[in-house]
């Protein structure tokens, strides 16, 4: 059981003046390393079935497991946080909306050993069974690194994910910055709709970025046509995209690099 854990409460806030929980995580994760576990490695902040919680001004360190789990939740506000983790230390992700809605991350810096941000939504069969998806997940102004993703949809996604708004990122040390992943037997479904703006990438004049594949992503909004859908926005960045709708810009567009980007997820 988590360290601190509630289920079916309403109305709580946990902060202090940037004052510390250590889950002395390093006793579990050296079990976990040399798979003497007989259980489960516990969070450090779990809440279940739950409503309307503020968590903010505290600094969460060295989690067994994930940092601060919100499941089964609604109305949850994460801000003005510190997490921290060894960048070896195991999944020790740090915020985790798992089948949640209305849900705000913002505010925080997260330096760990797995995902800064991942939204869940059940695992396998039994996230199938109950079918609840997280949804209204809102992120903005994290700072961060960790060897794995900034911002991460899944594995466990099989409830579904639909509308994520993550803005005003700052990533450093990435494994991955942004991160849409599942395996096999979890199903669900990831959807972004009412999309305003299909696709802006900015690269550096001095330092383009290079490399950028697209592929098969379609971003057009149930309420907007293909002729009234605003234009992508680039600028120094090139390669290639394929199946992609709307168009790109022309520094992606499929005749711009097509070969090269299959070749690409070819060999992903």
């Amino acid at each position: 059981m988590s360290f601190i854990h509630a289920d079916g409460v309403h109305d709580v806030i946990i902060t202090g003046e940037n004052g510390t929980i250590d889950g002395q995580g390093d006793v579990w994760w050296n079990m976990w390393r040399q798979r003497t576990l007989q259980y489960t490695r516990p969070s450090l902040v779990e809440f279940m079935n739950s409503r309307d919680i503020i968590i903010s001004n505290v600094i969460f360190k060295n989690s067994p497991f994930w940092n601060i789990h919100p499941v089964y939740s609604s109305n949850v506000v994460v801000r003005y946080v510190t997490i921290l983790a060894p960048h070896d230390s195991p999944n020790t992700d740090g915020v985790d909306p798992d089948s949640s809605s209305n849900v705000c991350i913002e505010d925080s810096y997260i330096s760990t050993g797995d995902d800064l941000v991942a939204v869940k939504s059940g695992w396998d069969e039994y996230g199938i069974a109950f079918g609840r998806p997280s949804t209204d997940i809102t992120i903005r102004r994290i700072t961060g690194s960790s060897p794995f993703a900034g911002i991460a949809v899944g594995s466990e996604t099989s409830g579904g994910v639909k509308n994520v708004l993550a803005e005003n990122i700052n990533l450093y040390n990435m494994g991955v910055g942004i991160h849409i992943k599942t395996n096999m037997g979890r199903g669900g479904f990831i959807r972004g709709q009412r999309v305003i703006q299909p696709g802006l990438i900015r690269g550096l004049k001095d330092a383009p970025f290079k490399g950028v594949c697209l592929s098969n992503i379609n971003l057009h909004s149930a309420q907007r046509t293909r002729s009234n859908t605003p234009p992508w926005k680039c600028s120094d960045v090139s390669e290639g995209s394929v199946q992609v709708s709307p168009s790109p810009c022309f520094e992606l567009a499929s005749t711009n690099g097509a070969g090269g980007c299959s070749d690409h997820f070819r060999n992903l």
